[in-house]
């Protein structure tokens, strides 16, 4: 015990590798999550805006404010929490994730708070597609690969793709000529994803969505949570038993963040900026 103390072995975020911290291209992508998230919550903790409300709306803002923390790409154990809440649970996660902090024990909030992550990095991926830019160095396409290679270089769908150093603009059809026939990619690549009927830039959001999922399951394992969900309202017994067998123990769906004090929220935005928009 004296020798794990002094060598500084901690117990980490469990991944599926085994538990450690996320590093490199890996940890660039969920930074980069996690920082758009900030971002939203700390203008939605100034304008006082709470859990599925909307702010004032000036009619010449060309923006549309819709209720975001209510809409179907975040997960609801994520969604449904004060901003301030949202926070706790951002720094919870992010701080166990990317330094050599205790876990959180297993909870459905705190699964939801990883999926709400890589479905904010999924929407700004949409927005470029959509915007036809791209892929740059620096772009979120970019990021995803980078760290898709890193976590699943022997991955089918990128053999397909024959990735390398500088990828391929998979937005542009042009780009693909003579490097991969789409039907090949949509069959062979991702075997698991149904092709949708063919609408002008729907297959890559498809695809480029079923590729963030990927790295989510790959990186973290399956979400408990929503199989979870489906005992919740039925026997009890039951529930407890499948929560037995999955190594967790009753609190799985019970545990709630705390509602922190504005200065603890603040805090907790300091924790996160130092650790997500660190130099280098």
């Amino acid at each position: 015990m004296f020798l794990l103390f002094c060598f500084g072995i901690v117990s980490m975020w469990p991944l599926t590798d085994g538990p450690r911290q996320l590093v490199g291209p890996e940890a660039d992508l969920f930074r980069g999550g996690v920082g758009m998230l900030i971002d939203q919550l700390v203008e939605q903790i100034n304008q006082g805006v709470g859990a599925g409300e909307s702010r004032d709306r000036d009619p010449a803002d060309d923006v549309t404010w819709e209720t975001d923390w209510q809409d179907e790409h975040f997960p609801r154990w994520f969604a449904m929490w004060e901003p301030d809440q949202r926070i706790w649970l951002l720094e919870r996660v992010t701080t166990s994730v990317l330094t050599p902090r205790l876990p959180p024990p297993a909870a459905a909030i705190f699964e939801a708070t990883l999926e709400a992550i890589y479905c904010e990095i999924s929407d700004n991926i949409a927005m470029e597609v959509i915007a036809g830019e791209p892929i740059e160095a620096h772009s979120w396409r970019q990021a995803l690969l980078n760290a898709y290679v890193a976590r699943c270089p022997k991955d089918s769908v990128l053999e397909t793709l024959h990735f390398e150093t500088n990828t391929i603009d998979v937005h542009n059809d042009a780009a693909l000529a003579g490097r991969v026939d789409e039907e090949d990619l949509l069959r062979e690549g991702t075997r698991k994803l149904r092709k949708p009927k063919r609408r002008e830039g729907e297959d890559w959001l498809a695809w480029w969505s079923t590729m963030t999922d990927r790295l989510l399951d790959a990186t973290f394992g399956p979400r408990l949570y929503p199989q979870v969900e489906r005992y919740r309202d039925g026997d009890p017994k039951k529930l407890t038993k499948f929560l037995e067998s999955k190594g967790v123990n009753h609190r799985f769906l019970w545990r709630i963040p705390p509602l922190p004090s504005r200065g603890h929220t603040q805090a907790a935005i300091d924790r996160l900026q130092k650790v997500v928009f660190r130099d280098g």
